[in-house]
């Protein structure tokens, strides 16, 4: 519990005051809402669920990969994280949200604690993540994005 509450601490410590305090639109609150509810998904280990928001056209570049992943590609690194870790905490951040009539770019960042599976080792970190999202009937659907890990 000490190690957690550590872990709490510094996530308080490394927001910056002005992203606690942000005033969303309503379209941007939906664009969210769909950020939030897929990594809500992935930490309960739901890649079905997951999947469902995107797009066949997804694109993403995520850090440490040589080259950018398809919706495909994604898949089977989704599916082997979620049985190969598990997220029992994390926190979304959002720095900027730009809607416009089709399409979305989201900055954000996230802390997370991830424990192995199998050797149950504790990690935190922190990703600065933009996400693409394109709006196709009254849903948002994830079509491309990038991230790096934050020193």
């Amino acid at each position: 519990m000490k190690k957690l509450a550590l872990v709490l601490g510094a996530v308080l410590l490394l927001t910056p005051a002005p992203l606690r305090s942000q005033v969303w639109s309503a379209p941007q609150m939906e664009v969210w809402k769909t950020v939030e509810t897929m990594w809500e998904l992935s930490a309960k280990g739901d890649i079905e669920g997951e999947m469902a928001y995107c797009d066949d056209a997804l694109t993403i570049w995520l850090q440490g990969a040589p080259l950018p992943s398809d919706k495909s590609s994604f898949r089977k690194w989704a599916t082997f994280g979620s049985k190969n870790e598990q997220t029992p905490v994390q926190e979304l951040k959002p720095i900027t949200i730009t809607v416009l009539p089709e399409c979305a770019i989201v900055h954000y960042y996230v802390t997370s604690v991830t424990v192995s599976v199998p050797t149950g080792k504790v990690e935190m970190g922190s990703l600065k993540i933009t996400d693409v999202f394109r709006k196709k009937g009254d849903r948002w659907f994830w079509i491309g994005g990038h991230n790096s890990v934050v020193p």
